[in-house]
């Protein structure tokens, strides 16, 4: 029972030491009460209560994940299909050598 209390005091300290975090979650228990989403009323609440340069960040740095999504998403279906081309030649290439020696003739390498 003790270990249930000391997790306990943990999290308010937590929460206490993080004066930033408290208006979000008030936001969000009066949201869950009124039968609303508590995520998005606590975000709007933690977002409220933050600094001008801290929202320019965060909008900064949300617009920038979801220009450079795509072209991240693009960049890894482009070295997708050059690992598989990469990788079809080098079978084709092992077939046609082993095609070789089977029929007497001599593989690349092989002196």
């Amino acid at each position: 029972m003790s270990k249930i209390k000391d997790w306990g005091s943990k999290i308010v300290d937590t929460f206490s030491e993080s004066v930033k975090a408290l208006p979000g979650i008030g936001h969000a228990i009066s949201a869950a009460i009124q039968g609303k989403n508590p995520l998005w009323e606590g975000l709007k609440g933690a977002v409220a209560h933050l600094s001008r340069t801290t929202k320019t960040v965060l909008i900064v740095g949300i617009s920038l994940a979801l220009l450079l999504g795509p072209v991240m998403l693009v960049v890894l279906l482009l070295g997708a299909l050059i690992a598989w081309i990469v990788t079809s030649v080098r079978t084709r290439q092992n077939k046609t050598s082993r095609g070789r020696t089977a029929r007497g003739g001599t593989a690349q390498g092989a002196r």
